[in-house]
């Protein structure tokens, strides 16, 4: 199963193996791509570089927090994300870590897509499905992709609390026969659905263009300018440690914990006021609703400052 967000790629296999990085893509000349191969430092610095052969051309990538220390990262939307030189770029990516002794892989793919994002699923699924050769972590793959079914995000975190790992039988009930709305707050777009008595109420599905990586740039630009000479020789700062901050109030480096509750405070205003509009203005607030289902990368981390604004006594949080 495949979350290719806007912020975080997640992948699951169906023994529980999970696997989870950054949304962040380079293309590289063959150049650099060997150049980076033969100065990598890490393990994981060696798994964020994948030579792909696409439409018989040798393509070379570097993803995930290696594309972030690299600059010029490029993030699409719409249609343009499903390409074979992006979308199938992290799903590949996906794969390999989740079957990294498997030199032979045969598998079916279950992709995510915005709500909105129904009119390009022949798209998703063509530019993944297929025989793919891939080259990563200094061996040679051949991934066959052969099944690809797709699946809109609210409606994923939806059956990730209603329905056992299996699939096969209910552990909450109680979702499945009331008044329920789901709030996927994701990297670049937060999305709404209804669900009536287990059933998707696709006509009243809305989406607002904001999430999480808005709040992360924010206050990224914010504590920089505050902290414009300890951050001045810092060509990134790690994802997990911004949403650390903005989480805390408090930034973790240098050995110690640097003040920016004001910042966070800010950053996280602006989505907050963004879902609380569209909760009462759109869908309508609290009373019409027997349980609120919070969803995706971005309610993890808003979900404490999401209880109160959003004033209802049953908000369920998706694991």
């Amino acid at each position: 199963i495949l979350d290719a967000g806007h912020s975080l790629n997640k992948a699951v296999r169906q023994d529980g193996k999970e696997v989870v990085f950054p949304h962040a893509l380079v293309e590289l000349s063959e150049a650099i791509y060997k150049q980076s191969i033969a100065r990598k430092t890490g393990e994981q610095e060696a798994q964020d570089l994948l030579c792909i052969t696409i439409d018989h051309v040798k393509r070379y990538f570097a993803i995930g927090d290696l594309a972030y220390a690299m600059g010029n990262v490029h993030k699409y939307s719409g249609a343009d994300r499903y390409k074979r030189d992006y979308y199938a770029v992290f799903a590949l990516a996906a794969i390999l870590r989740l079957y990294p002794t498997t030199t032979n892989i045969d598998v079916a793919l279950f992709a995510s897509h915005p709500p909105l994002h129904v009119d390009y699923t022949d798209e998703l699924i063509a530019c993944i499905a297929g025989r793919w050769l891939v080259e990563w972590g200094g061996r040679s793959y051949t991934i066959h992709i052969g099944n690809v079914a797709v699946y809109d995000e609210p409606t994923g975190g939806l059956f990730n609390v209603v329905l056992n790992k299996a699939g096969t039988k209910y552990q909450n009930p109680e979702l499945n026969t009331n008044n329920v709305l789901v709030i996927d707050i994701g990297g670049r777009t937060t999305d709404y659905i209804v669900v009536n008595e287990g059933a998707i109420l696709y006509t009243l599905a809305h989406t607002e263009d904001t999430g999480i990586m808005d709040v992360i740039n924010d206050f990224k630009r914010m504590f920089a300018q505050r902290y414009k000479h300890q951050t001045r020789s810092m060509n990134s700062i790690p994802t997990a440690r911004l949403v650390e901050a903005i989480r805390t109030g408090s930034f973790r480096g240098g050995g110690k914990l640097w003040e920016a509750q004001e910042e966070a405070v800010q950053a996280r205003t602006r989505l907050i006021n963004s879902i609380l509009q569209s909760y009462k203005d759109i869908f309508g607030g609290a009373m019409r609703y027997d349980a609120i289902l919070l969803t995706g990368g971005g309610s993890a981390f808003l979900c404490d400052h999401l209880w109160d604004v959003l004033e209802h006594d049953n908000i369920i949080l998706a694991a």
